[in-house]
């Protein structure tokens, strides 16, 4: 365990906040955030509120440089264990968060599909899990534009 800037509160590798008022006996209880994340309260009546995985990379990797945002490897906001952080750029996170739903493939099967008049706009989006707009955007060409039924 180590103990989080020079304030009253301890932390371990696996992500759990200690503070005086159990002794440092047993972990704090994060809570939820509205982004997914877990937060303390620290301070005086919980005063201030911290994201729990800022907590654990700066008590054991140092302060986060400016420009950097902490990623959790696996995609769990909520798993805070110290071996599934790492400091990134927000460009970084965002590519490593935005996984396409739409390949050519797809977009192939959408302008099929909807050729034949037997599947609206709407069931189109409803079975790929895209918009109605997106559907429409893609049967227009207005994107995808370039991929051809034959390159498959």
């Amino acid at each position: 365990m180590r103990q989080f800037r020079d304030s009253k509160y301890w932390v371990d590798k696996e992500g759990n906040l200690y503070g005086p008022r159990f002794g440092f006996s047993k972990p704090m209880k994060p809570h939820l955030n509205q982004k997914g994340y877990y937060d303390y309260h620290l301070g005086a009546f919980g005063s201030q509120t911290m994201e729990a995985h800022r907590i654990i990379f700066e008590t054991f990797k140092g302060p986060i440089e400016a420009g950097l945002v902490i990623d959790h490897i696996d995609g769990d906001k909520t798993n805070n264990q110290l071996f599934n952080l790492q400091a990134i750029t927000p460009k970084e996170n965002v590519r490593k968060g935005n996984v396409p739903k739409v390949t050519p493939a797809i977009v192939n099967q959408i302008r099929t599909l909807y050729s034949t008049r037997k599947y609206s706009a709407m069931q189109l989006a409803s079975a790929f899990n895209i918009s109605e707009t997106a559907v429409f955007r893609i049967v227009k060409k207005h994107t995808w534009e370039d991929i051809q039924k034959d390159e498959l």
